[in-house]
């Protein structure tokens, strides 16, 4: 009677350990199974974080192009509309935008030479007129725009383009042979050189 009390209660002793362990080995799974599902759940919103940023970047670096760009536009605009004689001319470098060489004392149409804020580099396509003269430049990059419509009217050639090397800032005005390339009611420009031109003003800096 003893013997079978005694192994009654160390039978419901083991049992009721047995159910402790099973209950403790429960929660520990479910807290890491919590555990995994919390760090995923931060992986992904960091990586929504980075994709958005990296958006963010890439439209900034699209607005400087476009800033730029439309410096270097007025400046050879500049250049053209005030001749030193009554010859109107355009730049053979885009180095004669710092400094006109055609007035013995500084004349300045352009700050600096900016670098490309897409590439980096201070490296740019140049259009060209048969003769040399420099009517525009255009980023060497590839990359697909992200903006492609509502542009500013001087802008208004860069609808639709797919890649910004199709964004030619270009002198527009002033002459009646030369305007921005695909640009809406303009017809084709004759007198532009078809051949590539590039200013690499990273080798000039060496």
């Amino acid at each position: 009677m003893n013997g079978n009390g005694l192994g009654g209660s160390a039978l419901r002793k083991m049992s009721g350990n047995r159910r402790r362990c099973l209950s403790l080995g429960s929660q520990e799974g479910f807290s890491y199974i919590g555990i995994l599902l919390v760090i995923a759940l931060v992986g992904v919103q960091l990586g929504l974080a980075g994709v958005v940023w990296s958006f963010a970047q890439a439209r900034q670096k699209e607005r400087e192009l476009l800033f730029v760009g439309g410096q270097f536009r007025t400046a050879i605009s500049q250049y053209f509309l005030n001749p030193k004689g009554p010859q109107k001319e355009y730049p053979r470098r885009l180095e004669d935008l710092l400094q006109d060489p055609r007035y013995p004392s500084t004349v300045r149409h352009l700050r600096k030479i900016y670098a490309d804020p897409i590439t980096g580099k201070k490296q740019w396509g140049l259009v060209k007129l048969p003769n040399g003269g420099i009517v525009g430049v255009y980023s060497l990059s590839e990359k697909e725009p992200i903006k492609t419509g509502n542009f500013q009217p001087a802008d208004i050639s860069f609808t639709r383009k797919q890649r910004y090397s199709e964004w030619k800032f270009v002198h527009a005005f002033g002459t009646s042979n030369v305007a921005a390339p695909g640009s809406p009611g303009t017809p084709a420009v004759p007198a532009l050189s078809s051949d590539p031109q590039i200013h690499n003003g990273e080798d000039e800096e060496q």
